[in-house]
């Protein structure tokens, strides 16, 4: 008998087709970070419920979670503050992220 599966298996997917499946956000983030340098907006990441029961789309809120991991860089412009991040957050919420530094700047 085999070890059950996770709960949930990540999918990575590139332009809608299913590209590699990893068992831990840590290995997609490892995946991400090596594979990724242009066209970030064109992955996604899925958690497939293992069950059949639930599996949705978990691209946004996989990099907001990722981004926590990071500090913003120096400076005002939106590249001098996203400079930290991969090219996956920054694809999918680095305008999120340029607002949250800037509010955070203004109330300082």
């Amino acid at each position: 008998m085999s070890d059950p599966l996770p709960p949930f298996v990540y999918a990575i997917l590139f332009e809608g087709a299913p590209i590699t499946c990893r068992a831990t956000v840590a290995e997609v983030r490892e995946y991400l970070a090596d594979v990724v340098f242009d066209a970030a907006e064109l992955y996604q990441v899925w958690a497939i419920d293992s069950v059949g029961e639930i599996s949705s789309d978990r691209t946004e809120a996989f990099a907001e979670a990722w981004a926590e991991l990071f500090e913003p860089g120096d400076g005002d412009e939106p590249e001098a503050i996203l400079r930290p991040y991969p090219d996956f957050i920054r694809a999918f919420i680095g305008d999120k992220l340029v607002e949250k530094y800037r509010k955070a700047q203004e109330a300082a």
